[in-house]
């Protein structure tokens, strides 16, 4: 949340300022954006919208000081001798994922196919539903294949949200080498 010292925001300004975070947030796909609608489309004049964009980059700015990058897109930083694509195959997942060597964080490429069902010990299955179906389409064959990135903040969260289960991933994301990211970034 953020606020303004005075009344110079009004409540089409607050809209417009709602349309342009989601639609931000969703292209940068630092976290899940759970709105079922883009925000109202809202017409300003230039000399306001200019304000406002201004305000927004000051958002953007102390989102990202005080940790929290909503509306930052993640570089595809570069792994020690090529390239940093790395695969999971847990529970018939057939996703795909970028690591960042930075905060270790995974993205999880747009176009993988995770299985709609969790196992029944996982307890995080409800969430990790809502947030997938959320941002997939289903298959015909009981997956949901991810319609956008999605940034998970360590290897093990991703590759339990791609397989349904508990998993470790740094064991379980391997590079096209047979590398697994505990070999690459671990055992150093």
């Amino acid at each position: 949340m953020f606020v303004v010292k005075d009344n110079s925001i009004n409540k089409a300004d607050v809209l417009y300022l709602e349309r342009k975070s989601i639609e931000l947030a969703t292209d940068c796909s630092q976290y899940g954006v759970l709105n079922e609608k883009p925000g109202n489309e809202i017409s300003l004049s230039n000399y306001q919208q200019d304000i406002m964009d201004e305000f927004f980059d000051d958002v953007r700015l102390l989102a990202s000081f005080i940790g929290c990058p909503i509306f930052e897109k993640q570089e595809k930083a570069k792994m020690k001798g090529g390239d940093n694509l790395f695969h999971i195959t847990v529970r018939e997942c057939n996703a795909h994922g970028i690591f960042n060597e930075t905060d270790h964080s995974m993205r999880i490429l747009k176009g993988s196919l995770l299985p709609q069902s969790t196992v029944p010990s996982y307890r995080d299955g409800e969430k990790r539903n809502a947030i997938i179906a959320a941002m997939s389409k289903p298959t015909k064959n009981s997956f949901w294949e991810l319609q956008r990135d999605y940034v998970l903040a360590s290897p093990s969260t991703a590759a339990s949200y791609c397989s349904g289960r508990s998993c470790n991933g740094w064991l379980h994301w391997i590079n096209d080498a047979g590398q697994s990211l505990d070999e690459l970034y671990r055992s150093e």
